[in-house]
């Protein structure tokens, strides 16, 4: 059987972060309804691929661990009974102020065997100015009690933010590796039109680094990283004793996914699709917004994009049984243009790891070539 991995999207939170276009609400009114759809949806859409078999898992939102009690969990128990499965790894986002012992059983008798946890920052006036609905003190109070239960949890945090500082970085990673995490998933913050942190920032009540200054703490962070063992496996993630996101790995190497939930997207056989990001439309039985069929150029640039975004970067023996070519002929004045910033053996070609913050640069060459 084919090999899939699913993503399950739940937009509910208890408030909006300033900084967060994702398809998400402050508003719980419609969590019933949502979860009729999404069950039903799964239902649906499961009939058409009984040749596939579920691997890897990913519930993320919003805060899926905002559903009450019990709530989480029969839901799943639902969707998930209507695909054939043998899962590795099951990821659960959640914030850290909906950590609770009765939510953490849950998740464990759910099955899940990973965590991950939005802290951002652990300087409490950045998460105040970030409109965070937890404190560095609850968000290091979630950790503990998170690792009690998983051994396997991963944080988020975020660079480039409002008076942010190298100690700041400093002290987030000291904690997360006192604390025992495995995993960090590091973003630069990205200023997206109509939220509430462009319109604070356009009308100069909060300031943000420049990118040099943003690029700059990136490069002090990913010194820390190293000095306390996390390894860089893509981009922006990095993980001890092997501990990368089996899910996402699956998506910057293009295995078939499919997500259910308002906003979810799919690819399937080379079809991708996607379902509406209006929450009513969604609830009211919307069907797929988009519907396309990648050709093969596609298919090979999105590859070369995703892969190049990974520490192993393209195999070439892989590359070309899939797409029937010969990578290093094709790509040839890609290759020799950009050969500074890429390691190139006869194996594989990735990008250099000091040259991954210009990696769009770089692919670009070879949508050219």
């Amino acid at each position: 059987m084919k090999e899939l991995e699913l993503y399950i999207h739940i937009p509910f939170c208890k408030s909006k972060c300033y900084y967060c276009d994702f398809c998400s609400t402050a508003s719980t009114k419609n969590i019933s309804e949502y979860i009729e759809r999404l069950i039903a949806e799964s239902k649906n859409i499961s009939g058409r691929l009984n040749n596939y078999v579920v691997k890897s898992i990913f519930i993320g939102g919003g805060t899926p661990t905002i559903l009450e009690n019990g709530l989480l969990k029969n839901t799943f128990n639902k969707i998930i009974g209507n695909f054939n499965k043998d899962i590795i790894e099951f990821t659960v986002e959640a914030n850290p102020d909906t950590i609770t012992e009765e939510k953490l059983q849950e998740l464990k008798e759910m099955g899940v065997n990973r965590v991950s946890l939005g802290i951002q920052t652990l300087n409490d006036n950045i998460l105040k100015k970030l409109n965070r609905t937890h404190s560095s003190e609850i968000a290091i109070n979630a950790i503990k009690l998170t690792r009690k239960y998983f051994e396997n949890v991963s944080v988020d945090m975020m660079l480039g933010l409002p008076n942010q500082t190298y100690a700041d970085i400093e002290h987030c990673i000291y904690e997360f590796n006192e604390l025992g995490i495995n995993h960090i998933s590091c973003y630069t913050l990205q200023l997206e039109d109509k939220t509430v942190l462009k319109n604070l920032v356009d009308n100069g009540k909060i300031a943000l680094p420049t990118d040099e200054e943003t690029v700059k703490m990136y490069d002090y962070a990913y010194n820390l990283f190293n000095y306390y063992g996390y390894n860089r496996y893509e981009i922006s993630n990095f993980a001890k004793n092997g501990a990368i996101c089996l899910h996402n790995y699956g998506y910057w190497t293009r295995k078939d996914y499919l997500g259910i939930g308002v906003s979810s997207h799919s690819l399937i056989d080379n079809y991708r699709f996607c379902n509406t990001n209006n929450l009513n439309e969604y609830i009211n039985g919307a069907g797929y917004k988009e519907i396309e069929k990648l050709s093969k150029s596609d298919q090979m640039f999105e590859e070369i994009m995703l892969r190049f975004r990974t520490k192993d970067g393209i195999d070439f023996e892989d590359f070309n049984s899939k797409y029937q070519v010969d990578f290093a002929n094709k790509y040839s004045k890609a290759l020799k243009k950009m050969a500074n910033y890429l390691d190139v053996n006869s194996d594989f070609v990735r990008i250099k790891e000091q040259y991954f913050e210009i990696s769009n640069s770089i692919i670009v060459e070879f949508l050219l070539d």
